[in-house]
């Protein structure tokens, strides 16, 4: 247990000195130095909060397994008290910068066996395993709204977007063809389509 928080707070200190020392090199590269003038439309995402964090921890599956750093979700919920100031800040500078750590892009993946012949690539479907820091950041920017308030009021999210948003529907777009398809042949109209096949 004591080597499990020790790397957390470890991996948290590796994080913290990773976007020190890319400030201090100017590697973070601002919008002045690319665009002549601020965009209208720029991302502009509220500062995350201690409680937002902590809820998020909380919600954490302790029985789920953990990601590449091997820090089981139980330990990060078990000392999310005391880390929860440094991962605030951390997060807040990634939405802050643009800037995800590398480390939290990594997911460790298994392939997992389907069906039919076990020789097959094909056969198996990859599961990836984020890293429990990677899980809470994930849901900051989705779940509170953050991302998708953004897309909804800049017009951003195409109107046949029906899937992963909220009063939307897949059954809507099924409706929406079937009533196209209608109404071309009271019109007459040709309809064509393709179905692409993948093999077994």
């Amino acid at each position: 247990m004591f080597l499990n928080v020790a790397l957390v707070f470890v991996y948290i200190a590796q994080i913290y000195i990773l976007f020190s020392l890319t400030n201090k090199k100017g590697k973070i590269h601002h919008s002045k130095s690319y665009m002549d003038h601020r965009c209208p439309n720029s991302v502009f995402l509220d500062a995350i909060l201690e409680n937002e964090v902590l809820n998020e921890i909380k919600l954490l599956n302790a029985s789920t397994a953990s990601g590449l750093d091997d820090v089981p979700p139980k330990v990060v919920k078990a000392i999310a008290n005391y880390i929860v100031k440094p991962l605030t800040y951390i997060f807040n500078l990634s939405f802050l910068t643009g800037i995800i750590p590398n480390a939290l892009k990594i997911a460790r993946v298994t392939p997992v066996y389907k069906a039919n012949s076990k020789e097959k690539f094909s056969n198996y479907r990859p599961i990836s395993v984020l890293r429990c820091f990677s899980k809470v950041l994930e849901k900051l920017m989705y779940m509170y709204k953050r991302a998708i308030t953004f897309l909804n009021k800049n017009n951003i999210l195409s109107n046949n977007q029906y899937g992963f948003r909220a009063g939307h529907s897949t059954q809507q777009v099924v409706i929406e063809l079937v009533d196209k398809i209608s109404k071309a042949i009271e019109r007459n109209e040709y309809i064509w389509g393709w179905i692409i096949l993948r093999p077994l």
